[in-house]
């Protein structure tokens, strides 16, 4: 079965370098993905549904955007923490962690009608003893914990609630972070 692929392999390897060049980077080009990521001094305001006021609290605000295009099933994932590069580390003593879920909007492209749905995915892990979370300010955050292994399915639907396939988007996604000081003992 392994020689099977090699073989597989190197004749589509082949195929693809027989081409001429315009089609080759026209092949490359409409397979690569952009996207962007920052890392923003933000305030968390926090607003009490009674109406007796806000509380507030320095925090940082990971930002990320991008295009991308779903699958021929409609669908595709946008895996963020991979998507961060330097924006959750760059200049800080230690890596920001989501601690909210993320918040994504998903605009569809394209002369055909279709919407979008976006769906979350990630594991809440408690910080325990050894790890505490904190703010902008360095205030300890409460024991919510933080999330870890965070992606978004994108589905793109036409109009009848059937896939909309291989549909051009853009994408922009905002999450709290904080800082992870890890404790040792």
């Amino acid at each position: 079965m392994h020689d099977k692929y090699e073989k597989s392999l190197a004749k589509l390897h082949d195929e693809f370098v027989g081409l001429p060049q315009d089609v080759r980077l026209e092949f490359i080009e409409r397979f690569q993905r952009h996207s962007f990521s920052a890392r923003l001094d933000a305030y968390h305001a926090k607003r009490d549904i009674f109406g007796f006021g806000n509380v507030c609290s320095q925090t940082w605000l990971l930002f990320l955007s991008g295009r991308d295009r779903t699958d021929r099933q409609g669908k595709t994932t946008l895996p963020l923490q991979s998507l961060l590069c330097g924006a959750a580390s760059e200049g800080l003593a230690s890596q920001l962690v989501m601690v909210r879920e993320p918040v994504v909007v998903a605009t569809a492209h394209g002369s055909t009608q279709s919407f979008m749905t976006v769906t979350t995915r990630a594991q809440r892990l408690q910080p325990g003893a050894a790890i505490l979370l904190q703010d902008r300010a360095n205030n300890r955050l409460g024991n919510d914990g933080y999330l870890t292994d965070v992606s978004v399915e994108v589905m793109s639907w036409r109009h009848d609630g059937t896939p909309a396939a291989e549909t051009e988007f853009s994408w922009t996604c905002t999450v709290e972070g904080a800082i992870a000081v890890f404790i040792s003992g």
